[in-house]
């Protein structure tokens, strides 16, 4: 691991440097949503029940979001290489594990479990730490780019593991997530950059203490406190329409492929 302390950051390097943590989103999203998606329709085919639909989707997307506030406490507090490469490397571990145990859905649930916690940092460490490889003066761009590369990958992941699911199987595209997590891990180890402000970390730490500070943040401003109620919202319709498309897919004869292109 570089010190984060003695990287001298130019124009060029930043954006060489946020090109990298790009790309590694890209690569890692289109693996997640890929091995998502085949968990789903494989636990839907094996017990054809939509509670076992809610449950995958709980304990795998919704963990993520439950450990939110203390994920992005973990980003803050510890190195945040460090935590976006042991993040990636403990899923990417479950989710080898997972093409190579037995397919009985609650071993499945338990593993994909443990890889959600492993993930759930990694999100906002890495974009805590943007502000500092970018700079000030390309933080537009290197927003942009890196969602950019989350949505491309939230495009083609299902596409991707729908077909892989339907032409080889659920081990494949597990196996095949486990490698997008280790590429993901070398793109951001080989990061030559800070990934911390130290002085600013610090100041930021004690205007926001504890890992509740993010919700009086929210609650303290009027604005952001009407976008996140409308966003849940949102979030709580959409999420109830997810759970049919497995049963959608099936009614139709599309199987895995069609799950992947609905989703």
């Amino acid at each position: 691991t570089v010190s984060e302390a003695n990287v001298v950051r130019t124009p060029g390097s930043a954006r060489a440097a946020v090109r990298r943590l790009a790309l590694g989103r890209v690569i890692s999203s289109t693996g997640t949503f890929a091995a998502g998606t085949a968990l789903t329709f494989t636990i839907f085919e094996r017990t054809r029940s939509p509670a076992w639909i809610s449950a995958t989707m709980l304990l795998t997307w919704g963990v993520i979001g439950f450990f939110g506030p203390l994920a992005g406490l973990i980003g803050d507090r510890y190195d945040r290489r460090r935590v976006m490469i042991v993040g990636e490397s403990g899923a990417a571990v479950c989710w080898l594990a997972m093409a190579f145990v037995p397919g009985e859905p609650t071993v499945l649930l338990a593993i994909a479990f443990v890889s959600s916690v492993f993930e759930a940092p990694f999100f906002p460490a890495s974009s805590a730490a943007i502000p500092n490889v970018a700079g000030k003066e390309n933080m537009a761009w290197a927003n942009s780019l890196i969602a950019t590369g989350r949505y491309l990958g939230l495009t083609l992941g299902p596409l991707i593991g729908g077909l892989l699911l339907a032409a080889t199987g659920a081990s494949w595209v597990f196996a095949i997530n486990a490698a997008s997590y280790t590429i993901s891990v070398a793109l951001v180890a080989s990061v030559r950059a800070d990934f911390a402000d130290p002085e600013r970390d610090a100041a930021e730490a004690a205007a926001h203490k504890g890992v509740l500070a993010g919700f009086r943040f929210v609650r303290q401003d009027r604005v952001l406190r009407q976008m996140a109620l409308s966003w849940i919202v949102f979030l709580l319709g959409m999420a109830t329409t997810l759970v049919a498309d497995p049963l959608l897919a099936d009614e139709f004869g599309t199987g895995a492929f069609g799950f992947g292109m609905l989703t």
